[in-house]
């Protein structure tokens, strides 16, 4: 699992990047207080072009 932060949409939003056999799924999410963590978009890519 990979992450990266994305400042071209806001401070703390960061991008988290699961690989897994039939493709990437990723999840973007702006904050993570305690055990909560706030998403704001998933989506799964299932070409491996650009991953």
């Amino acid at each position: 699992m990979d992450w990266k932060p994305i400042k071209s949409i806001g401070v703390g939003v960061r991008e988290v990047l699961i690989r897994c056999v039939d493709g990437a799924c990723r999840v973007i999410y702006t904050a993570k207080i305690g055990d909560a963590v706030y998403v704001l978009h998933t989506f799964q890519k299932k070409d491996s072009a650009n991953i």
